[in-house]
């Protein structure tokens, strides 16, 4: 027969253990929601930016049928926001702003004819053609560098005496045949070369009659921008990209040279009503 006092005992134990065994369970399928919820939180996250990615692919424009365009619109994006930023710095008067839209539309057309100049003198070096007024080259194996070549030749005097032999040098090298191939350091130019260098490229840049603020202003956004176009350019082979992307150059510098000083100078009429202009009368 069980013991009364004890199994009484044992009940009051069990009953003191049920609550502790109740908390422990319910804090181990509390942490394991929240970690069930977390996850859930993260995929959803994941799934937006998934969702963001596809949405940004397909708004992406499909390319022009022209390759010069395609360039264009890259380079675009780099030069535009360069051009407009100085454009608004001419603020004192339009003079400037005119100087400005000159000097750079007339030296960007500059710069794509020299551009155009520099691909066909590399398309005739490659293919061997002879730029015009250059000389044909020597024969194949004929010396070039023998003193006196080219000089009429004389029958040898027998009773000449023979001439003494040029004095030998360390390593039997002779000295003036050297060729110098260090490139020049900055220290060794002339005093005032680089600023005569620079004069004469603002010289070429200047446009007469215009004012020299303005011009000073788009000498600076040229240099910034001058590497990019060439290097755009250059790229293309094909003459119909060529003539589209100069003449869509030109043309888009102007018009966003237009949208800024539209945005500068907008052109808002204030609103009014019929009394204002009423009593404005008698005033």
């Amino acid at each position: 027969m069980v013991d009364r006092l004890k199994f009484i005992k044992e009940m009051q134990e069990k009953e003191q253990l049920r609550p502790y065994v109740r908390k422990k369970v319910q804090e181990f399928f509390s942490h394991k929601n929240g970690e069930r919820k977390q996850e859930i939180l993260e995929e959803q996250q994941l799934r937006s930016v998934i969702r963001q990615i596809i949405k940004e692919g397909r708004m992406l424009p499909a390319p022009h049928p022209s390759t010069g365009v395609n360039m264009l619109i890259d380079l675009l994006k780099k030069v535009v926001p360069i051009i407009k930023a100085d454009y608004r710095l001419l603020t004192t008067n339009q003079d400037q702003r005119k100087s400005y839209r000159a000097h750079l539309v007339a030296n960007l057309s500059k710069t794509l004819e020299r551009q155009d100049l520099q691909d066909t003198a590399s398309a005739q070096a490659a293919s061997g053609e002879r730029p015009a007024g250059a000389q044909a080259p020597a024969p194949e194996g004929a010396p070039t560098n023998v003193p006196g070549a080219g000089q009429e030749l004389t029958e040898a005097d027998p009773t000449a005496q023979p001439a003494a032999p040029a004095p030998v040098t360390r390593g039997d090298a002779d000295p003036s045949k050297f060729l110098d191939i260090e490139e020049p350091k900055k220290t060794d130019k002339l005093p005032g070369e680089d600023k005569k260098s620079e004069e004469d490229k603002k010289k070429d840049f200047t446009l007469a009659g215009h004012d020299l603020t303005g011009r000073n202003r788009a000498y600076t956004t040229f240099q910034k921008i001058e590497s990019d176009i060439s290097t755009s350019y250059s790229e293309l082979s094909a003459k119909v990209d060529k003539d589209v992307f100069r003449d869509y150059l030109i043309t888009n510098v102007k018009l966003h040279l237009d949208q800024a000083e539209g945005e500068m100078q907008p052109d808002i009429q204030e609103p009014t009503t019929q009394q204002y202009e009423k009593e404005k009368g008698t005033v």
